[in-house]
């Protein structure tokens, strides 16, 4: 009788652990899916601004780029955090199964 509870309780303690380190694990996994979303966008943002011409009416102030540099990387972290491009989701899921 006594192993019974004993073989029961073993068990709850595993299932519990085993469900504690998958809900770490799933969270880890996912602010690093968001995490490569943002720096996927941050250089699709950075490709983008190298394309448009640089204008000698507004541009070449010293710390423009930088200033823009931080936008962009502002930018990137907030649209990853509002999963505005879903690529966090889908690597989210591929990596799940």
């Amino acid at each position: 009788m006594e192993t019974n509870i004993i073989s029961k309780n073993m068990h709850q303690i595993q299932k519990y652990n085993i469900d504690t380190l998958g809900c770490a694990y799933n969270q880890k996994l996912k602010k690093t899916c968001d995490d490569f979303e943002a720096v996927f966008i941050n250089n699709l943002l950075h490709t983008m601004r190298q394309t448009v011409q640089k204008s000698e009416l507004f541009g070449g102030a010293q710390g423009e780029e930088i200033f823009q540099d931080l936008q962009d990387s502002a930018i990137s972290k907030e649209m990853a955090k509002t999963n505005q491009m879903g690529l966090s989701q889908m690597l989210y899921q591929q990596l799940c199964r």
